[in-house]
């Protein structure tokens, strides 16, 4: 299930898709020798033209992130897998603007659950560090999804036993209303003038 989550919130926020195409993308060890474009100085370049500028410690902003998230899709089991780039192509289709929302829609859910996890600190007087901050919003996350699921799974349960009801009013009230006697719509007679 967390990983279910971990990509509907990659899904939604659009880092998935550009996480799936970097760990699907050829590397230059990947490709014939001869189409690797030599350097000014004769020589061919080793690995990605994006990986040559940057020095060890020149890293993009995302590269640990990404390393990360495609770690966690070598471990998926492959109908996780295939559910994910299901997923991911579905993205890649959706529009701008929708894919704004569903952005949009994501960064309030997170926020929201920051807010919760700021307040359940806040209520048990915890002053944590950051690293005892993340273990908690994770112990957190977990217990809420299963607390979540439990009550969707009670709210189910309710409404199947609730149903069998819910369709004898419904055919109950439909049978009156097909007895009733319709009214005519002959004119009624109007009096007589004096």
């Amino acid at each position: 299930m967390a990983r279910l989550s971990f990509l509907l919130t990659f899904l939604a926020t659009g880092l998935l898709p550009l996480a799936l195409l970097r760990a699907t993308e050829p590397t230059q060890a990947d490709l014939p020798a001869a189409t690797a474009a030599p350097t000014p100085n004769g020589e061919r370049p080793e690995g990605r033209p994006d990986q040559q500028k940057r020095g060890p410690g020149d890293r993009g902003p995302r590269d640990g992130q990404i390393r990360e998230w495609r770690k966690r899709l070598e471990n998926m089991p492959l109908d996780e897998r295939k559910k994910a780039f299901e997923k991911m192509r579905g993205w890649a289709q959706k529009g701008a603007d929708e894919q704004g929302y569903f952005r949009y829609v994501e960064d309030e859910r997170n926020r929201r659950a920051k807010q919760s996890i700021d307040e359940a600190i806040a209520s048990g007087g915890l002053k944590l560090d950051e690293t005892q901050r993340r273990k908690f919003s994770e112990i957190y996350k977990r217990e809420r999804r299963a607390l979540e699921m439990q009550l969707r799974s009670e709210m189910d349960k309710s409404r199947q036993e609730r149903m069998p009801a819910l369709q004898k009013t419904v055919l109950d009230a439909y049978q009156k209303e097909q007895t009733a006697p319709i009214p005519s719509a002959s004119p009624s007679p109007t009096p007589a003038a004096p």
